[in-house]
């Protein structure tokens, strides 16, 4: 909100109206906005807390024990990568009997 008042300017040795806003007349700074930024923050602070929370805690729940329990001291290492190695071996058997399907249909169309 904005008021004139009524300001005496000696160098002209006139009076003049200028525009005055009544927040810096009470302060320099408007304590209004400064309380509504700071209960802003506080309640964007709140509700990314309460998402981090549900996140981390949807987390923990999702994730699976696991399948066998290592034996040896290499143990969690070993049996990852034969895991690895049989996924892959699964992959190449499952390829080549698509591909040899393939083949197999295609020399039937050609005859």
């Amino acid at each position: 909100m904005r008021h004139v008042c009524i300001a005496w300017d000696a160098s002209a040795g006139l009076e003049r109206a200028r525009p005055v806003d009544t927040a810096r007349r009470a302060g320099g700074v408007s304590v209004m906005r400064f309380g509504l930024g700071l209960v802003g923050i506080l309640v964007a602070l709140a509700v990314v807390g309460v998402l981090a929370k549900k996140q981390l805690s949807a987390a923990r729940v999702a994730v699976p024990a696991p399948l066998s329990a290592p034996s040896g001291g290499e143990g969690a290492s070993h049996s990852v990568r034969d895991q690895g190695q049989q996924v892959q071996e699964q992959f190449r058997q499952q390829l080549d009997s698509a591909l040899q399907q393939q083949q197999q249909r295609l020399d039937k169309e050609a005859q």
